[in-house]
């Protein structure tokens, strides 16, 4: 038995009926042959939900790519007819891209630092420490740090 090792005798509960409930866990889980490969339900719902955000990113780069004349176009041309790479030249020869860069990299990269330091500082004392309100305030620091 996979898990028999990891579970205590506990005076009030009974082992057989644990045993038999991670079995049919562990049988629900197996899956074999060629059904392992089937896309499950939760599938269904995530395949469109995630093409649909990743559509406008993809139009994004392509439109990039297009001459002026391509973008402007109706009925709107979907793939460019050749690459063209005269905005990104032109971006990064005459402005400050690399600086900006630069800058943006320095500014993400001490919030995402003190936001791992200071939230894995608090997460400890939630779960270390217990005072009144604790779960509110859980609460609040998930939801702050899910927004910024």
């Amino acid at each position: 038995m996979t898990g028999e090792l990891a579970l205590r005798a506990v005076p009030e509960v009974d082992m057989a009926l644990h045993r038999s409930r991670i079995e049919e866990a562990e049988r629900r889980m197996r899956r074999s042959g060629w059904r392992r490969h089937l896309p499950q339900r939760g599938h269904l719902v995530l395949m469109p939900l995630s093409i649909i955000m990743v559509l406008p990113f993809v139009w994004m780069v392509l439109t990039s790519f297009m001459t002026d004349s391509e973008i402007n176009r109706i009925p709107p041309t979907i793939l460019p007819h050749h690459l063209n790479t005269g905005g990104y030249s032109t971006v990064l020869a005459s402005s400050d891209f690399p600086y900006w860069f630069l800058n943006s990299l320095i500014v993400s990269g001490a919030a995402v630092l003190a936001q791992v330091v200071l939230c894995s500082l608090a997460g400890y004392a939630f779960a270390r420490i217990r005072f009144r309100g604790s779960s509110v305030f859980l609460i609040l620091l998930l939801a702050t740090a899910l927004i910024s």
